[in-house]
């Protein structure tokens, strides 16, 4: 047997829990496919671990027993497919938007995005803004054409739940008496650097400008964009509110790029 091919079976085993292929390959002691579980128990328990911690808002909401269930399917449905396990758990807020003992709480798959975006943003440091000032170097027509990068602590989220009031609740450790929770379309910008977080709600069109912003498209593609979404925005003092929140960290021909 190649190398290549016990491997696979090693690891379909360890993932998998199918470690029929390996019948008669394993040697030692008595029962060796049953230490090799041993493995597969290890690998569950820390990657369940791993998802759960990532999700700390999410276990406050749905029962951290009942999150803790979600996250051992999860880990078992969607194995890791990169070495960094910072990253793993991205795609849990989605499958808990099929994952049935959720169904009916459809506000839950947005609040879990907003969790795992919080952990990321919250530990980002802000780099030094593009100021008022430094628009004077260029000509109307010029400016349009120019690109900006965001700082690296800003997620954009829409939902049709007010998530963000929810996590409002989480993060102050708040346990009012009666709170009810409505359908709300909201757009919320999520600024985070040092540890400190701050949401803010968004009309419609400065979302859109925003979000096409940092997508990579240019001042005036996405002032174009915005317009579509909404006649009433108004691009001139979109910019100049986000220059003011110092929300941009380049400016130049391409996002991240020089003039």
């Amino acid at each position: 047997m190649a190398l290549a091919d016990l491997q696979h079976r090693i690891r379909r085993a360890v993932v998998r829990g199918d470690d029929a292929s390996l019948r008669g390959t394993m040697v030692g002691g008595r029962d060796p496919l049953r230490r090799l579980r041993i493995h597969r128990r290890h690998y569950l328990m820390s990657l369940t671990a791993v998802v759960t911690g990532r999700f700390p808002a999410t276990a406050w909401l749905v029962g951290a027993s009942r999150l803790e269930h979600a996250a051992v399917e999860f880990v078992e449905q969607c194995p890791p497919t990169m070495p960094c396990m910072a990253e793993y758990g991205d795609a849990f807020p989605a499958f808990l938007a099929s994952w049935p003992e959720l169904a009916a709480l459809d506000y839950v798959p947005d609040f879990s995005a907003l969790d795992w975006h919080l952990g990321r943003v919250s530990v980002c440091v802000d780099a030094a803004p593009v100021m008022r000032a430094d628009l004077a170097s260029f000509a109307a027509d010029e400016l349009l054409e120019q690109c900006v990068s965001l700082q690296d602590g800003c997620h954009y989220l829409e939902a049709d739940w007010p998530v963000d009031a929810l996590m409002s609740l989480y993060l102050r450790d708040a346990s009012p008496d009666i709170w009810t929770l409505t359908p709300e379309p909201v757009c919320v910008q999520v600024r985070g650097s040092r540890g400190a977080l701050q949401f803010q709600r968004l009309d419609r069109g400065s979302f859109v400008f925003r979000t096409a912003l940092a997508s990579g498209l240019t001042l005036g593609d996405a002032a174009a964009r915005a317009l579509t979404t909404d006649p009433r925005f108004d691009p001139g003092a979109a910019l100049l509110g986000a220059l003011d929140e110092q929300l941009f960290t380049t400016l130049g021909m391409t996002p991240g790029g020089a003039r």
